[in-house]
C-alpha cells in the first residue's frame, strides 16, 4: 500500500518475509488438484512490493528470503519425476529472487532455506502452531530465526572497509 504509514517512518530496512505456503499455497496440500503454480503470482507480488518501496523510499534496504521445501507435502515421496514436485519449483523461485536482487541494488537476500535446513525441516515446522499463533514454525525455530535475522541485519548494515596490512620490517610476521 503506497499510502501506508510505514513509509512515513523512513525505515532503514524492510524485510519481505515469505515461506513456502505463501509461495505455493494450496498446492502444498493438494498438489494434483491444481497444476498451475502459484509461485509466479507470489513472485509478481514480491516484485511489485519492491517497486513500490524503491519508488517511495529509495534509500531503504529491502531484504527478501529464500524458501525451503516443506518437510511434508501432499506429494509425499513422489517428489522427483512429477510436474507437481516442489524441489525444482523451490530452486526456480530462489533463482528468481536472486535475479530480483541483481536488478535492484538495495535488495539483499536472506538465506532462510539454509537456516531451516541446517536445523532439520522436520523439527523446524510445527503445524500445531498455526492454530495457536498463526505461525508454521516450531517455538524453538522462531527463536533461532529471530536471532539469525538480527545477526544478518547487523552484518548487512555494517560498513565494510578494505584493508591491506603490510609488515615491511618483519616485526609482526617472519616476512611477507
Amino acid at each position: 500500500n503506497p499510502d501506508s504509514e510505514l513509509y512515513g517512518l523512513a525505515p532503514e530496512t524492510i524485510v519481505l518475509f515469505y515461506d513456502a505456503a505463501d509461495i505455493f499455497g494450496n498446492r502444498l496440500i493438494r498438489p494434483f488438484e491444481n497444476t498451475e503454480p502459484n509461485d509466479q503470482t507470489a513472485l509478481g507480488e514480491i516484485e511489485s512490493a519492491i517497486n513500490v518501496i524503491t519508488s517511495i523510499s529509495p534509500g531503504t534496504r529491502i531484504i527478501i528470503n529464500t524458501i525451503p521445501v516443506p518437510a511434508i507435502s501432499g506429494i509425499g515421496r513422489l517428489e522427483y519425476g512429477t510436474e507437481q514436485g516442489f524441489r525444482e519449483a523451490q530452486h526456480e523461485h530462489n533463482s528468481a529472487i536472486a535475479t530480483l536482487a541483481n536488478e535492484h541494488a538495495q535488495v539483499l537476500i536472506y538465506d532462510y532455506a539454509a537456516l531451516a535446513e541446517s536445523h532439520g525441516l522436520s523439527a523446524w515446522y510445527d503445524e500445531r502452531m498455526w492454530f495457536l499463533a498463526r505461525s508454521r514454525l516450531a517455538r524453538e525455530s522462531i527463536a533461532a530465526l529471530a536471532t539469525d535475522i538480527a545477526d544478518y541485519l547487523v552484518t548487512a548494515s555494517t560498513s565494510r572497509a578494505k584493508v591491506i596490512v603490510v609488515d615491511l620490517d618483519n616485526t609482526c610476521w617472519g616476512g611477507v
